[in-house]
């Protein structure tokens, strides 16, 4: 089975602040801040990362052991999956 891909929601912009990024949604007119190592994440999924390369890179930018990057990863990519700010391939968008 492939490995699923993320992509950006397509009316979201983002900024690049000191400690982060922040992002904003053009139809709400709403905001985030992402930190590190979210910031991380989300600069990777911009470059088309797909799951297996984003827990390696993931891992070696936060530091993290396996188990917890693979919990990082899976716990932030299903919230922001939920807040509408990522899409799911295959996912309706």
């Amino acid at each position: 089975m492939a490995e699923p891909l993320y992509r950006l929601a397509p009316d979201l912009r983002w900024a690049v602040e000191p400690t982060g990024l922040i992002l904003f949604d053009l139809r709400t007119d709403r905001t985030w801040r992402l930190d590190y190592p979210h910031a991380a994440l989300w600069d990777l999924l911009s470059r088309g990362y797909r799951s297996d390369r984003l827990e390696r890179s993931l891992g070696a930018i936060a530091g993290l052991e396996v188990r917890a990057t693979r919990r990082l990863l899976r716990e932030t990519l299903d919230t922001w999956c939920a807040e509408g700010l990522i899409l799911k391939e295959g996912s309706d968008g």
